[in-house]
């Protein structure tokens, strides 16, 4: 049985890899784009890009740490579908995709002030 903590840290990280995925997608799209401020949304991301990166650096050494894994989302549309696995034993996770959003926006919000 998961304790709260390996739930955080399990939340955690899918939280970490659907911004990381969001953001990296937008900035290829800053890239491609012809903005007036296109330095600075691209300067704002790769920061931003850092940051998380430093952060799921630390959630996988604790994931590590707990032997705890977690396998790539499946999407039916309305939900995704994390499995993961604990000391031997594995189990499923459903994620309201919705929901996951609204979670990641009020995330890289706090990147913003």
């Amino acid at each position: 049985m998961l304790t709260e903590r390996e739930w955080e840290i399990i939340h955690q990280y899918i939280l970490l890899i659907t911004v990381r995925r969001a953001l990296e997608k937008d900035y290829n799209i800053f890239e491609k784009s012809s903005l007036k401020y296109q330095n600075l949304y691209l300067d704002w991301a790769k920061r931003t890009l850092d940051q998380i990166s430093k952060e799921l650096y630390h959630v996988k050494k604790k994931m590590k740490s707990s032997n705890i894994t977690v396998d790539i989302p499946k999407k039916d549309g309305l939900f995704s579908q994390y499995q993961y696995t604990y000391r031997g034993y594995s189990g499923t996770n459903k994620v309201l995709n919705i929901h996951l959003r609204n979670q990641s926006f009020d995330y890289v919000q706090k990147f913003l002030r």
